[in-house]
């Protein structure tokens, strides 16, 4: 755990000080901790947790998975199979198409024969990924 508490502190662009301070701990406990002298106890965990709530705490305890929670949302969604996506995005655009298509017989109030169809949709994240969703590709 010694390690990846190391890799904690320095992807968080602090000092082992700096971070005792963050989490409210004593300085020496930090370096005990990093040193092997010491194993962090739990009170020191949830301290952790507390602070950092993007932390994957099973990542700091086990190394299992990634080191943030969004990297696991982000996993979550791409591994959405691509069955599943073409189903989304179909019923998505049917019903943007529609929307569209009703819009047009307001309008005009006779039959409409061009009407422009949904071919990709992209949803933005409040990380600044996105994912593209095209219709008939399979990813």
């Amino acid at each position: 755990m010694k390690e990846r508490l190391v890799k904690l502190i320095s992807t968080k662009g602090l000092t082992a000080s700096k971070f005792a301070d963050e989490i409210g701990v004593q300085r020496s406990g930090i370096s005990h901790i990093i040193s092997g002298r010491n194993q962090p106890s739990y009170d020191f965990i949830v301290k952790v947790m507390e602070k950092f709530t993007d932390l994957n705490i099973e990542w700091l305890l086990t190394g299992n998975g990634p080191m943030y929670k969004q990297q696991i949302i982000q996993k979550d969604i791409t591994d959405v199979s691509s069955d599943m996506k073409n189903k989304q995005f179909d019923l998505f655009s049917e019903q943007l198409n529609s929307e569209n298509k009703h819009k047009e017989i307001i309008k005009n109030n006779s039959k409409v024969t061009n009407v422009n169809l949904v071919k990709n949709v992209v949803l933005l994240f409040d990380n600044g990924t996105f994912k593209l969703f095209e219709q008939g590709r399979q990813d």
